[in-house]
Formats: structure tokens, sequence, C-alpha cells
């Protein structure tokens, strides 16, 4: 399954906590499967040079089929959502 990364506009702390302000336009597509572990999603996003450094070391909360959310250190940095391929077919995409 395709999925959009949208980077994300993050207002907070790590001591008051994280509130996402904002959803930037995707900044890429990845194509992740139903049975991708964290660790394989990671590497497919640094394989798609969309994320770098320690990323592993970041948790991913969502189910496949629906958006996945990334943060690190309870910091929202990423959110991933399916491509709507019916859509894109219905508009000739």
């Amino acid at each position: 399954m395709l999925y959009n990364v949208h980077t994300l506009d993050v207002w907070g702390n790590a001591e008051d906590g994280y509130d996402v302000n904002d959803v930037y336009p995707s900044v890429g597509v990845v194509e992740l499967s139903n049975d991708m572990t964290d660790n394989a999603i990671f590497m497919a996003l640094k394989d798609a040079d969309i994320a770098e450094g320690d990323i592993d070391k970041a948790g991913i909360m969502g189910e496949h089929g629906y958006t996945l959310y990334i943060s690190y250190d309870n910091m929202p940095i990423f959110e991933l959502r399916p491509v709507d391929t019916n859509n894109a077919m219905r508009q000739g995409g």
C-alpha cells in the first residue's frame, strides 16, 4: 500500500506536551506492506530520503491501511496517510 508522508508543524515541549498545529503537503510517497515491522517502516522512510538519523528510535501508532503517526520522544514528526488509489483512478490519475 502506498502512503503519502506529511511533515508536521508542532508546538510545545517535552515538559508540557506537544500539539500538532498544521500538517504540511506530502513530502514523498512510501510503499509499505501490512506485515512490515516498525524498523522496516523506518528503513523505507530512510530509503526514500524522507527520514534520517535516529528515526529507528521513534514510535509508530496506528494501523496499516489507515493513518500512521510517527513520533520521536513523544513529539509527532510524520503522518503517513494511505494514498486513495480509487479516487486517483476516478480522476484520471
